[in-house]
């Protein structure tokens, strides 16, 4: 609320501002000015004190959200019966590598099973940009103009990265793909509520 703007030795505005009651620093003016007087994008409550600063939406209208996020994400995926699915799948951000492992969980657990999990899509966990980044790394503790091509042994160190890239092509790491459901139990229809 009432906020105030933060100007550089030379009298240049910064494109800060800080809350005048709270002195948080904001840099978007329409957050500063709501800073002390948040409210809830969606049901317009007043956002407890401990949110007010990093949320933009409470936490009930945040749950709806993903719920109809989630429900979107659903009814667009194409949908894989279980049993002609043979990868990791990702269900209540846990990753299991097989169904199996996933219904295993949820017996020991006493957990009902879902009517899907989410496949996932694996990819290297060294690649061509691991080199690129030791590029940068080196780029960034270097002098001013350096550049990496400078170095003596680049055809080598590219060379041998091929080869540790290969001999570690098996090593993977994985996401959700939100665009294929595994399906685990029976459909029944989902709404937008």
């Amino acid at each position: 609320m009432n906020p105030i703007k933060h100007f550089n030795e030379r009298g240049e505005f910064l494109n800060v501002w800080h809350c005048g009651t709270c002195r948080v620093v904001w840099s978007d003016l329409g957050m500063a000015e709501q800073c002390c007087d948040r409210h809830c994008e969606d049901c317009k409550t007043i956002l407890p004190p401990t949110k007010k600063h990093c949320w933009t939406v409470c936490d009930p209208c945040r749950g709806k959200r993903e719920e109809n996020r989630e429900v979107d994400r659903f009814g667009k995926a194409e949908k894989i019966h279980r049993a002609n699915w043979g990868g990791w799948v990702f269900h209540n951000d846990n990753f299991y590598p097989c169904v199996d492992d996933l219904l295993d969980v949820l017996d020991c657990n006493g957990d009902d099973i879902p009517v899907y999990a989410w496949a996932c899509k694996s990819s290297p966990i060294v690649n061509k940009d691991c080199l690129e980044h030791l590029f940068h790394c080196i780029e960034g503790e270097a002098y001013e103009d350096f550049s990496v091509d400078e170095l003596a042994g680049l055809p080598e160190l590219r060379e041998a990265f091929v080869v540790f890239m290969s001999a570690n092509a098996d090593r993977l790491t994985y996401e959700p793909d939100y665009t294929k459901a595994i399906l685990l139990g029976w459909v029944k229809p989902l709404e937008n509520s």
